[in-house]
């Protein structure tokens, strides 16, 4: 006998798998569940909710995936999400230096208006 204890699925975890399984990636489904990836698609083609439609997580669009892991409806889609995350990054940091600079500068006038005042 295995020393493996068997997880039986909740309600709330199959409601779960049945609002979110054109959402979510197998693995993430698993992640939520907390159940292992092979159960997942055994609970998924239990309740005959095999996935043949996804929503594109870059257009939005409904696709069908040629894999399990896929979540953008074409590598344009998926490589133009990615230069959108690699932008707002860059962009995050570049403000955040132009942040410093401005508030180095007011402090520098700041302390400039202080000491003429104290004359």
């Amino acid at each position: 006998m295995s020393d493996r204890t068997h997880k039986f699925w909740s309600m709330r975890e199959v409601a779960l798998l049945e609002t979110r399984h054109d959402i979510c990636t197998p693995t993430e489904l698993a992640a939520l569940t907390g159940h292992s990836i092979h159960a997942v698609y055994s609970k998924l083609r239990s309740l005959k909710l095999v996935l043949t439609e996804r929503h594109c997580r870059g257009c939005g669009d409904m696709f069908i995936p040629t894999h399990r892991g896929h979540i953008y409806c074409s590598k344009s889609c998926g490589h133009a999400a990615f230069d959108r995350r690699i932008l707002t990054k860059e962009r995050t940091v570049q403000f955040e230096k132009i942040l410093g600079t401005i508030l180095e500068r007011d402090k520098e006038i700041m302390d400039t208006l202080g000491n003429k005042n104290a004359r």
